[in-house]
């Protein structure tokens, strides 16, 4: 899934708290008889317990990177590293920009799926899906389809489910996009409460500047195709952290104008070859 990552020339972060790895990472498809670089030599480090979230123009790999990190792509060249897990699993769970609920399963069985491709013992599964879904506020939807429930419900299925199988690095691509926005604002603050608690390595994609500095602890903002690191800004909010509150802090305003003037000249500039 992942590629065996080679000591790095340089470690500007100690080796024990690394948890992802990335470096020179390049990625091309095919459009028709052409050939498009979707990413162009991407690399960072992530450190343990750290919520990083990637932020770009439309287009510039953000998601592609995620479904690389989670092995649903495989990049042309470069290394990418995750810290193995200590029980010999994928030390990942993936939340989905789409509603990813299985429509045929009830909300516990939904919860539930993960540990059971896990061979958790039966009775774990049990208390380990109720434990979680009680957590993000199911409680009482249990024997619910997901027919039965509102997108905001079904995303809080998704979210326990990820959360249940217990992994090291959670990866999430737009996962409130769908979101009316006071359900998006209330499922923000879940998530970083939940991710604060468990203390949780977060890579989070989203095309929302007010998301990235709401729930981050470093934004990276990536060029336009292909896609590049720009820069990496870090957030100052500290955790516990209440979403409402930052949007109150003068310091909100001036990320957010950094932010958007970075995306601003690549989106300005428009796409380019490698």
């Amino acid at each position: 899934m992942h590629e065996a990552f080679s000591e790095p020339r340089t470690a500007p972060v100690a080796q024990r708290d690394v948890v992802v790895r990335v470096r020179d990472v390049v990625k091309h498809f095919m459009h028709g008889r052409r050939q498009l670089c979707a990413l162009d030599r991407v690399g960072f480090e992530l450190r343990e317990g750290r919520f990083l979230v990637i932020v770009g123009p439309s287009g510039c790999g953000k998601t592609t990177l995620l479904r690389i990190l989670a092995g649903l792509e495989q990049q042309d060249s470069g290394e990418v590293w995750m810290r193995p897990s200590r029980d010999g699993h994928p030390p990942f769970a993936m939340v989905f920009q789409e509603q990813s609920v299985f429509p045929w399963m009830t909300v516990r069985e939904n919860v539930a799926y993960g540990l059971r491709l896990r061979r958790v013992r039966g009775r774990d599964i049990e208390e380990r899906a109720a434990h979680w879904i009680r957590k993000v506020g199911l409680a009482g939807f249990e024997r619910a389809y997901p027919h039965q429930l509102s997108g905001g419900m079904k995303q809080r299925v998704s979210i326990a489910r990820a959360f249940a199988v217990d992994p090291d690095v959670l990866l999430m691509d737009e996962p409130f996009s769908a979101l009316d926005e006071q359900m998006r604002t209330i499922l923000q603050q879940e998530v970083s409460t939940l991710c604060e608690e468990q203390q949780k390595t977060v890579i989070f994609v989203t095309h929302s500047i007010d998301e990235a500095i709401t729930l981050g602890d470093e934004v990276l903002v990536m060029t336009h195709r292909p896609g590049q690191v720009k820069r990496l800004i870090p957030i100052p909010f500290p955790r516990p952290r209440d979403v409402v509150e930052v949007r109150a802090d003068p310091r909100y305003g001036e990320l957010y104008e950094e932010i958007w003037g970075l995306i601003a000249e690549e989106v300005r500039r428009g796409p380019r070859e490698a």
